[in-house]
């Protein structure tokens, strides 16, 4: 058959109609198995699609829950942290103290060994004198000692009665 024009009729034949009916039939039990296919496949992807939204949603709802729980080991983490430093800030402190004590300890350790020293030289001087009076004293006595025996070697002999025997 060639090209038609608008307003050309043509003439067929009951044959040639029923062929080209038949197929015409053919081509459109092809196109409706095609389409059939085509709603399988899209049922599939459809299908596909669904279970790839449920995937995407529990992957979604284990993510916020993951999320979820950083934040809360995070706030956790920033609770452990605010602890540790409150702890480094009161042994600090309290190493801040002990330092104070101990140089305050120190000065009155150092001004004990000053006043020591101090009490030990007096005390030194002081048994310096007293050992010095004391050889005064001792030359005293003994001169004392000689003098009393001198003089009584002077004196006249007891009297009889009183003599020792």
């Amino acid at each position: 058959m060639g090209a038609f024009s608008p307003g050309t009729i043509l003439r067929v034949n009951r044959k040639e109609l029923s062929a080209v009916i038949v197929e015409c039939a053919v081509r459109t039990e092809r196109a409706a198995a095609r389409t059939e296919t085509a709603r399988a496949d899209i049922e599939v992807s459809r299908a596909g699609i669904e279970a790839t939204r449920r995937g995407i949603e529990a992957a979604r709802k284990r993510q916020e829950e993951a999320i979820a729980r950083g934040e809360a080991a995070r706030a956790k983490q920033e609770e452990i942290a605010a602890r540790h430093e409150a702890a480094i800030l009161r042994q600090e402190k309290g190493l801040e103290e002990f330092r104070a004590a101990r140089k305050k300890t120190e000065e009155m350790f150092h001004d004990f060994m000053r006043r020591t020293d101090k009490m030990i030289a007096e005390d030194r001087q002081w048994a310096k004198r007293v050992f010095a009076e004391l050889d005064d004293q001792r030359d005293e006595r003994r001169a004392l000692i000689e003098a009393l025996l001198q003089a009584i070697d002077r004196l006249p002999p007891p009297p009889p009665h009183l003599r020792s025997a």
